[in-house]
Parts: C-alpha cells; sequence; structure tokens
C-alpha cells in the first residue's frame, strides 16, 4: 500500500495553522486512469477536425458569411457542452476543440466582411471573446479568451500608431501590463474574499504570458530599439516601481523589523536590478512575477517566472557588447556572489533559530 502524499494543506493543520487562501481543497479522485483521459481528449480533437473537414467538403462554409454563422455555431454549442454536469473528459475536450474552431472561423469571416481591415477585424475579437469570457467557465476558455484580446488591443493600437514604423506602442501596452498584473496579484486577498478569483485567474495568467513574451521579443536586439524608441526604458521604470511597491507590501504584511543593513541590501538590490534591467526590462519582470506569485504562493505561475527570468538572463548575456573571456569572468563572479548571499542568509537563519 503506497503512503499518502503530504499535502501543503496537512502540513498546516499539524502546525495548527490556518491554511492560506490559494491552497486548494482537496479533489476526489477521478474515476478514469489518466492514459483513458488523453485518449478521450486526443479523441474529441480529432472528432472535431473530422467535423470541420465534413464542413469544408460538402462546402456549407462556402463564404464569408457562412463562416461566421458555423463559428458562432460552433461557439454557442461549445458553451452548452460544458454548461453539463459531471461532463466527461470527452465532452470536456470537445467543447474546448469546438470553441477554439468556432472562433477561428468566426474570425475569418468577420475579417472578410470588413474586407480585411485590421482595427474593424480586431473590434469584431474583442466583442466575441467579450461574451465568450462572460458564458464561459472553463479556464482555459477563458485564458484564450483574455490572449486573444489583449492580441486585438495590440493590433488597434499598433495600427493606429503605424507600427511598422513606430514601436512606441509596445512599451507603453506592456508597461500597462505590468500595473495590472501587480495589482491584481496586490489584491488577491480581497479578490478570493469576493469570490472573484474565477474570473481574475485566467485574466492574471493572460496578462501574465502576454508579458512575459512580449518582453522577451520586443528586446530581442535591444541595441537597435533602444534607438529608435523614447519610451524604451519605460517598462523597466513601470517594473522597478511595482517591485519596490511590493517588498514593502511583503515587509508590513508580515510586521518584519528590518535593520538598516537589510534595507541597505534591498536599496542594493532594487537599484542593480535596475542597472541590468534598464538595457533588458524582461529582467525586472521575470523578477516582479517570482515575488508576487511566490509571495501569493502561485507555483505555476512562479514556475513561468522562473523560465521567464531564466531567458531574459540568457537574453542580457547574449546581447553583451563584451568578449567570450569578460562574459566567462561575469558568470564566474555571479556564482560566487551567489553563493555568498547563500552562506549569509544559512547563518542568519541559524541564529534565529537559536
Amino acid at each position: 500500500m503506497n503512503a499518502p502524499s503530504y499535502s501543503i494543506r496537512q502540513l498546516f493543520a499539524d502546525l495548527e495553522l490556518e491554511p492560506p487562501s490559494f491552497v486548494p481543497a482537496a479533489q476526489p479522485p477521478s474515476e478514469y486512469p489518466w492514459y483513458m483521459r488523453i485518449f478521450a481528449g486526443i479523441g474529441a480533437w480529432f472528432a472535431a477536425l473530422l467535423f470541420i473537414g465534413f464542413l469544408l467538403i460538402t462546402r456549407i462554409i462556402s463564404n464569408e458569411v457562412g463562416a461566421l454563422i458555423v463559428g458562432l455555431i460552433l461557439c454557442a454549442v461549445a458553451v452548452g457542452l460544458h454548461q453539463v454536469r459531471q461532463s466527461s473528459t470527452f465532452v470536456h475536450q470537445l467543447a474546448l476543440a469546438s470553441s477554439i474552431t468556432g472562433q477561428i472561423l468566426a474570425v475569418i469571416g468577420w475579417a472578410e466582411i470588413v474586407d480585411g481591415s485590421l482595427i474593424g477585424s480586431a473590434l469584431g475579437v474583442i466583442v466575441l471573446e467579450i461574451v465568450l469570457f462572460a458564458v464561459q467557465r472553463d479556464f482555459i476558455q477563458r485564458l484564450i479568451s483574455t490572449l486573444a484580446i489583449i492580441t486585438a488591443i495590440h493590433v488597434i493600437v499598433g495600427d493606429l500608431s503605424r507600427w511598422s514604423e513606430n514601436f512606441n506602442y509596445i512599451y507603453l501596452l506592456l508597461s500597462c501590463l505590468i500595473i495590472m498584473f501587480s495589482f491584481l496579484l496586490w489584491l488577491d486577498p480581497k479578490i478570493h474574499a469576493d469570490q472573484l478569483w474565477a474570473s481574475a485567474a485566467p485574466i492574471s495568467y493572460g496578462i501574465l504570458l502576454f508579458m512575459g513574451a512580449s518582453s522577451l521579443l520586443t528586446n530581442a536586439v535591444w541595441d537597435g530599439l533602444a534607438l529608435r524608441s523614447n519610451f524604451f526604458m519605460l517598462p523597466a521604470l513601470v517594473g522597478i516601481i511595482c517591485l519596490g511597491i511590493s517588498i514593502w507590501m511583503i515587509i508590513n504584511e508580515f510586521t518584519y523589523r528590518l535593520n538598516p543593513i537589510e534595507l541597505g541590501c534591498i536599496g542594493i538590490g532594487l537599484l542593480f536590478s535596475a542597472f541590468i534591467g534598464f538595457n533588458t526590462p524582461a529582467i525586472i519582470i521575470a523578477l516582479l512575477i517570482l515575488v508576487l506569485s511566490y509571495w501569493r504562493g502561485y507555483w505555476v505561475m512562479f514556475g513561468v517566472g522562473c523560465l521567464a527570468l531564466i531567458s531574459a538572463l540568457s537574453l542580457y548575456y547574449y546581447n553583451l557588447n563584451i568578449s567570450l573571456l569578460y562574459k566567462s569572468i561575469i558568470l564566474f563572479t555571479s556564482g560566487l556572489t551567489l553563493l555568498a548571499i547563500r552562506g549569509v542568509v544559512l547563518k542568519l537563519n541559524q541564529k534565529e533559530a537559536l
């Protein structure tokens, strides 16, 4: 007989502490093994693809109006399937596949109707995704709607700003995403208390994914972009301010009493982050994600932040305009510094334990 896994909730029970709001309640085991759920999901997607093939072969979708109507019908069917109580994995995946297919057909049909207008197409996407977000209850589908809405906003602002010649709007929107993500995590206890996390969670993760990806893509060649935009350092500035506010809120929440040395270390850390982050704002954004997600206990979000930090540091290392010898020295020095910091932290923890 296998020993039961020791959960976070059991740990808090043993310590006679109230579990934090982020610890999920125990879920009953599924009646189907994992490999059956995988095959059921594959079967659902295969069934959806066969249905689309049937529509194309029979030429039911013959024009843009037909594509729009069929797409909206598929979206409605997906919403109806998801409302079924105790739905199986097959039904759940079929609803997801139908929803994605329907959205693609509806967007293609609407884009043809408005003669390929970027702003008109993006406005149609925003309206459709807002409606789907409101009527859907599935996390993945709401996450897709959030990503589609943010993408549509980028398309609209980019078209208005003549994005092929001006990159300023990218940094402005990225700064707005940083502020929105910070506020969602800062207000996390109130969101849970008001039982709004089911709606706030996909928004948070959608902003997180788009923010992390766009920060890396816009910094791919930061030497060239910095010369073409006066707003290049704006995301780094906004990110370092939000990071400082987050650290201050954590200190106040746990009523830490920091001595001048500890405050100085925090200040030096923020200044160092700002120094390297002004060339690669993705580093500051990744640090902000790590601090907020660890504070609130969202480990999936924390994992995404780790990947974002590794990618941002790799990008910064690659873009350094120095020889490989100096890069190796920087890596060696950074490793020794981190080991020294780890040693100091372990000694301080031992003194507090005594």
